[in-house]
């Protein structure tokens, strides 16, 4: 997962720390906004992983 991250943040152009990656990656809480990007391509990641969880309408919508 940690090369997925990276690679997509390289081709977005975002700076980032491979230790931010990590520290997420290792359960850290994130403590600003690089973090808190990461994390959420890790719960994306995890969502899309998992073959119980199923794209639909329902899901893809960001709730605020």
């Amino acid at each position: 997962m940690e090369e997925e991250i990276d690679s997509s943040l390289q081709i977005e152009n975002i700076e980032f720390r491979r230790i931010n990656v990590r520290n997420i990656l290792n359960g850290m809480a994130p403590i600003n906004e690089e973090e808190n990007r990461i994390l959420g391509m890790k719960k994306g990641l995890e969502f899309i992983s998992n073959p119980k969880n199923k794209i639909n309408e329902i899901n893809h919508i960001k709730k605020d």
